[in-house]
Parts: structure tokens; C-alpha cells; sequence
């Protein structure tokens, strides 16, 4: 049987999500989880924070014997890999005299504010989100993991199309999750909502 976790990503929660998979399932043997294709090639720089939620559980787990499978195939059509690789270029080098440092500063402000402003286009582009979920979807489906851990809304929308899916939503019981949680409008409801206390 395969099971579906909905998380709110949110570093707080980290350790509580890891001990909670650990009882509830044991040592999967495939886990997907909500990272790029290349999340291995990245050590530092933005995409490796942004991703670390994530690569954190796939550290734990890997380290266990499970095969991690990266689900967020679609992931380049929100943010491109070259943006990240220019932002992380950019942020890596380390230049010996201040007039080549102040270039760097300047070029890597409008590396970031390019980024930001085709970022924020794309997140508001509801047809684009679609297609990532989709690149989800098709993971899961091709790939057939054991468990799958992703944002909340990815899952939702894998839940939406695989019926009697086990899928449990996983969130802290802070202020801002929860006005996160009743604004999204949840449309599928979850087999279980595991609520922690931070």
C-alpha cells in the first residue's frame, strides 16, 4: 500500500515529521520527496536552502537503506537550473580587490532581482503550478513509492486523482500555518491530520 504525507515545510516541524515516519512506517523502502531531479549536484548556495527541508529527510532516510526518489520532476519550469546556477556563481567566488568585489555585488543584485521577479511570475502562473503537480503525479505513478513526503498542496492534488489514496496531512499548530491552512481551501480531505504543538 502506498501512503501520502501533506507537509507544511517549515523547519519546526522537521524532527517531530522524521520521528513520526520512523513509527508509523519504519524504513521505507522508497520514499519520494518533494526535490528536484540534480538536488544531489547542489551543495550550497540558494537551491540548497530552499531544498534543505527535504534533503534533510532524504539524509536521514538514505542513510537507513531507503531509495529516495526525487519527485519534483517539473521543478525547472518554476525556476530554471541556469537562474540558480548564475545566483550561485555569483555568491561562490570570491574576488581578491574591492572594485572586482562591488562588480560582483552589483551583478549579483540584479541576478537576484531577475530571479525574484521570473520566480514570482511563474508561482502566480496557475497553469505552470499545474504541470509541476503533474510532474508529481507522474513520479508517483511511475515510480511507486512506498511513501511520498511533499508540500500540501502537491499532495492534495496527487490524492485528487488517485482515489482511497492514504494520505495524511502533517502541520504544527502555530498561527501562521493554520491561517495557511484555512485560506488554502483544502478540497481533498486527508485520511489523517497529524497536528503538532511547537
Amino acid at each position: 500500500m502506498q501512503h501520502l504525507i501533506g507537509v507544511y515545510h517549515v523547519n519546526k516541524n522537521l524532527d517531530s515529521l522524521i520521528k513520526y515516519i520512523n513509527n508509523k512506517f519504519g524504513i521505507p523502502k522508497t520514499l519520494m520527496l518533494e526535490l528536484p531531479p540534480f538536488w544531489k549536484e547542489v551543495k550550497e548556495g540558494f537551491l540548497a536552502k530552499n531544498n534543505k527541508y527535504f534533503e534533510e529527510i532524504a539524509k536521514e532516510f538514505e542513510r537507513k537503506g531507503s531509495r529516495i526518489i526525487a519527485g519534483d520532476a517539473s521543478f525547472e519550469i518554476i525556476f530554471p537550473r541556469k537562474l540558480y546556477d548564475e545566483y550561485d556563481n555569483i555568491f561562490t567566488t570570491n574576488p581578491d580587490n574591492l572594485s572586482d568585489k562591488l562588480k560582483l555585488i552589483g551583478q549579483g543584485t540584479i541576478t537576484i532581482l531577475k530571479a525574484i521577479k521570473k520566480v514570482e511570475l511563474n508561482l502566480r502562473n496557475k497553469r505552470l503550478c499545474e504541470i509541476r503537480d503533474i510532474g508529481f503525479l507522474n513520479t508517483f505513478l511511475s515510480e511507486k513509492p512506498e511513501l511520498t513526503v511533499v508540500g500540501d498542496a502537491h499532495a492534495q492534488y496527487i490524492a485528487s486523482k488517485i482515489p482511497n489514496l492514504d494520505y495524511t496531512l502533517f502541520k504544527s499548530n502555530t498561527f501562521l500555518e493554520n491561517i495557511d491552512y484555512y485560506l488554502s481551501k483544502q478540497k481533498i480531505k486527508p485520511s489523517k491530520k497529524i497536528v503538532i504543538k511547537i
